[in-house]
């Protein structure tokens, strides 16, 4: 009856991941179900508690890190079987900490003589493991700053209510103070133009893609800045490289207008940055380089850089991408004008790297703040992107900024 508690837990959080609407609560009753398995169970040996949560972690898992097997088939040069193999180790790693954390949870909660006190300190095993693996769970994958998992959060499917977003928000104000960031620019400063990428098309034919869908924009004349905002990699070449591109964005736009653009960035010592440039009609205003490469796919991690076998599994003929410094003072902004100011972000780095400390210092600015938020979703599965949706949603919440959420099909706006 227990294992069978154990495996209902295990299937209502799936649940909640891939049907966020039909049940959002399915998480908090996941947590409930995996309390009430290891307070019911006190009894049984450790051994017994370690493969019952081993075997949680592996049902849990197993459907909810086909995205990762999806990601490694399609984005990164290895082939299905080295894809399959590599989604099992991550699925048995995962599996691994649970049944590690959980058995010894239960151990030590049974040190305690009243039902009570043992009732609360299962309660925090079980919170406590889903606090540790979103910011511990890829210890072995990543450096001190971006070694979390954050996708596995029970309470993300909570996202679709604004009462939950409020309490997220309100918990922000009273850690970090309040935010005067509330609201995004007025409709009468700025006209967002979102740039869909064309699918299946050389990097040339992709930049003058993107001049035609600015030259086909009719200009209403009624904002004072228009932003043309296209998604992460929607030109994946490095454009600084190749000055008949730059002036070839630059001669499309308005004498008003502003390209946000994903594109990629190389140095003088040949090397490649995932990078989101920011042009006006006269020049290249700034350009933002990506702090968080994705894990397999645009870079080795470091645990594993050394291993010439895998690198040629999941990079082969790829060009290792490297990340912008992390430790800046002040990360590059896109000052749009004297009132307005944007705040941009790429993908992974949101998730992993990006902390409510890092904006502190735009939650009380005088200027309208927003973050804007460059990704590329369509390297995803569809119930992922579900996910990346509602995590960005309680990032803005926890952050004190409104986001603009850009993908490669639509973007939307996300407010406090």
């Amino acid at each position: 009856m227990l294992v069978f508690i154990m495996l209902l837990s295990a299937l209502f959080l799936n649940v909640a991941f891939f049907f966020p609407i039909l049940c959002p609560w399915g998480g908090v009753l996941a947590v409930g179900l995996l309390w009430y398995y290891l307070y019911a169970g006190q009894s049984t040996p450790f051994n017994r508690v370690c493969v019952q949560s081993f075997a949680w972690g592996f049902c849990f898992y197993a459907p909810h890190l086909v995205w990762l097997l999806c990601l490694f088939a399609t984005k990164s040069q290895a082939s299905v079987t080295a894809s399959m193999l590599w989604y099992v180790v991550m699925v048995v790693y995962f599996s691994i900490i649970a049944s590690a954390w959980f058995g010894a949870g239960s151990r030590l909660a049974s040190a305690c003589k009243r039902s009570g006190a043992r009732a609360l300190s299962l309660l925090l095993v079980v919170v406590g493991y889903f606090v540790f693996n979103e910011y511990f769970g890829l210890f072995l994958f990543g450096n001190f700053e971006s070694c979390g998992y954050p996708f596995a959060n029970p309470l993300i499917p909570l996202a679709r209510y604004s009462w939950f977003l409020a309490l997220v928000s309100f918990a922000s104000s009273c850690l970090y103070g309040p935010t005067l960031q509330r609201s995004f620019f007025q409709p009468n400063d700025f006209e967002l133009v979102h740039i869909k990428p064309k699918k299946s098309i050389s990097f040339q034919q992709q930049v003058y893609a993107v001049y035609q869908a600015i030259g086909a924009h009719r200009l209403s004349g009624r904002a004072k800045h228009i932003l043309f905002i296209a998604p992460e990699s929607t030109i994946p070449f490095y454009i600084n490289r190749e000055p008949w591109m730059i002036n070839m964005l630059h001669c499309a736009l308005p004498a008003n207008g502003h390209l946000l653009i994903g594109a990629q960035f190389e140095n003088e010592e040949h090397e490649l940055h995932q990078s989101i440039y920011c042009l006006d009609l006269r020049r290249i205003k700034t350009i933002y380089k990506k702090t968080h490469s994705v894990p397999f796919v645009e870079k080795m991690p470091p645990f594993f850089k050394k291993c010439a076998i895998l690198r040629d599994i999941f990079l082969k003929d790829l060009r290792e991408t490297i990340e912008g410094s992390s430790k800046e003072k002040t990360a590059p902004v896109f000052e749009i004008d004297s009132e307005n100011l944007i705040v941009p972000r790429m993908c992974s780095e949101l998730f992993f790297m990006s902390r409510a400390a890092d904006f502190l210092a735009y939650r009380m600015m005088k200027k309208k703040v927003v973050l804007f938020f460059f990704v590329n979703d369509s390297w995803f599965v569809d119930y992922f992107t579900k996910i990346m949706e509602n995590v960005t949603c309680i990032k803005a919440a926890w952050f004190g900024l409104p986001i603009v959420y850009i993908g490669h099909e639509c973007y939307q706006k996300i407010k406090l």
